[in-house]
């Protein structure tokens, strides 16, 4: 694939309280189908916060987070956590890995 590689981020709050490990891992099975490397973090705020992370290659800062939400979307929706987080209240953050450096 072309293009220029960027950390994407993407933050869900999960509402039944804390994940279990059960969860955890059945939501990391499911991302491994369509993300090679990658990383998932469970943050305990006010509530529970999954944080889901990987580099990946694209055109456009727009096309990484997109690939990244859409992952994302069928891994919940795989492992029935779906309906548990708050999809539409997702935190983005997408960069590029290697910013350029003017001349």
């Amino acid at each position: 694939m072309e293009g220029r590689l960027f950390h994407a981020q993407i933050d869900v709050t999960y509402f039944p309280g804390p994940l279990s490990d059960g969860e955890r891992d059945a939501l990391v099975t499911a991302l491994r189908r369509d993300l090679a490397d990658f990383c998932v973090t469970v943050r305990e705020d006010l509530h529970t916060v999954v944080v889901v992370s990987a580099e990946l290659r694209a055109d456009h800062p727009v096309d990484a987070i997109t690939r990244m939400s859409r992952c994302l979307d069928r891994a919940l929706l795989a492992t029935g956590l779906l309906e548990k987080c708050d999809s539409t209240g997702r935190v983005l953050h997408v960069r590029p890995v290697h910013p350029v450096r003017r001349r």
